[in-house]
């Protein structure tokens, strides 16, 4: 259990490993039961009965037929190589991108990071087909705008997907609360 209350403790907190404080097991030790079982997929396993276990609770199917897709650059930081990284010309960003599945509770799915020049569709594609294989029973998602055209057809042929765009009004200028996309971007600035 201490190990379990070592790694909460660094996600919690965002610390970094080596200071962990003393009143837990040694660094080292919590880092190798963390990445061991992250390599064995331990921690999607947990992460996936926590999801479960809270959509039973509150009355929802344990499993999500709708998930929710968005995407957020954050600049990279100078230890952030150079070929892990690009520039996000839409944002002014140079750095990574994330891209952040949620049900449509806000509880994170899938979560993928890559350089920011990656458009989102094309990383939408892999995500897409990554859910497929990982989340069988989904049969709907919501996207960003970034995602339209011909990937649209692509999910619903390939996948058997429903996507579905969620655009911003014409004419709105600064932050707007779009329907469902909300969930993913409320996740992404609690990350």
């Amino acid at each position: 259990m201490e190990i379990v209350d070592g790694i909460r403790h660094i996600i919690d907190n965002g610390a970094k490993w080596w200071a962990l404080p003393a009143d837990f097991p040694p660094w080292e030790t919590v880092y190798g039961f963390f990445c061991r079982w992250n390599r064995d997929g331990g921690v999607t396993h947990i992460r996936g009965r926590l999801r479960r276990r809270i959509r039973t609770g509150k009355g929802r199917c344990p499993h999500p037929v709708t998930l929710i897709v968005d995407s957020q650059s954050v600049k990279g930081a100078s230890t952030v190589g150079r070929n892990s990284r690009g520039y996000d010309a839409a944002k002014k960003i140079n750095g990574r991108k994330r891209l952040i599945t949620v049900d449509t509770l806000g509880l994170p799915v899938m979560i993928t990071v890559t350089a920011a020049d990656i458009q989102d569709r094309d990383a939408a594609r892999d995500v897409f087909w990554r859910l497929r294989l990982t989340q069988p029973q989904t049969t709907q998602v919501w996207a960003a705008h970034g995602c339209a055209g011909d990937l649209v057809d692509w999910a619903r042929e390939r996948l058997w997907l429903s996507l579905r765009i969620v655009s911003r009004p014409k004419g709105t200028k600064g932050f707007v609360v779009l329907p469902r996309r909300w969930k993913a971007e409320r996740t992404i600035g609690c990350a």
